[in-house]
């Protein structure tokens, strides 16, 4: 799968590249979520799958990150006490 973590650039908290990663979809009998398929969108918990998801969520989640990253981008970015 692939993925984009969240770096510190020494002054902001910032999307980082897009970086191939190894995932678990289940053991044995136990499985969190729907068969996946390659394109699919997926929730993740450490390196386990969580659930796909659907379009709708996938708009809502970059929507929310952009909103958030903007909303601690605009704080100090050092401690000031």
């Amino acid at each position: 799968m692939q993925s984009q973590p969240l770096e510190w650039d020494g002054h902001h908290l910032v999307l980082g590249a897009v970086r191939d990663e190894v995932a678990v979809t289940g053991e044995g009998n136990m499985h969190l979520t729907r068969a996946l398929v390659r394109g699919d969108w997926c929730s993740l918990h450490w390196d386990w799958v969580c659930d796909r998801l659907e379009p709708a969520q996938v708009r809502a989640l970059q929507y929310y990150t952009k909103t958030q990253l903007t909303a601690v981008n605009d704080a100090p970015a050092t401690v000031l006490a």
